[in-house]
């Protein structure tokens, strides 16, 4: 969790966080590093309005297959372990696996991250600069020349797609990812 003055912030694994992490800095709000950003809130124990980022599930799930796939799984699998036990042989028996043994999992992993108000990551940056309103941050607009964040290209096929929006009906209903 980031802690600015007037709110916190978490990014939690596969959001924006290097995003926001470079964001806060351009700002001139502080230097962090992605183990703040994605480590969980630890309760209201300050009087301030926390912040969390989520994504849309289908971009979501690929990027976690990306971090599974790769040299790093070990660092991963602890934070993700309902989706390590899945095979990451190729994108769309990744998510088809995901589809058949770990159904809403997405939905739970946000859910562990609760907060006060989300910003979709496909929001940014404008969703920053609305929660900087919100909480009164005092950054002048001047200074929020921010740069959006890289669009994704979804790779998953079509049908597997429709398989993780089925699976994730209320995590796509809560955060109105129709």
């Amino acid at each position: 969790m980031i802690t600015l003055d007037n709110c916190q912030w978490i990014a939690p694994i596969g959001t924006a966080g290097e995003w926001l992490i470079r964001s806060f800095e351009e700002l001139g709000l502080g230097s962090f590093t992605m183990a703040e950003a994605s480590s969980p809130f630890n309760g209201k124990t300050q009087k301030l309005f926390q912040f969390g980022l989520v994504r849309h599930p289908v971009d979501w799930l690929e990027t976690i297959f990306e971090l599974l796939s790769g040299r790093d799984r070990g660092f991963y699998t602890p934070i993700l372990a309902e989706f390590s036990i899945l095979e990451t042989k190729d994108l769309d028996s990744f998510a088809y696996q995901y589809s058949q043994l770990c159904p809403g999992a997405i939905g739970r992993f946000f859910g562990r991250h609760v907060c006060d108000s989300v910003v979709k990551c496909e929001d940014l940056p404008a969703g920053l600069y609305f929660a900087f309103d919100l909480v009164q941050s005092g950054i002048p607009q001047a200074q929020w020349g921010l740069k959006p964040l890289p669009r994704h290209h979804r790779k998953m096929d079509r049908s597997r797609q429709r398989l993780v929006m089925q699976n994730e009906s209320n995590f796509v209903e809560t955060y109105e990812y129709f």
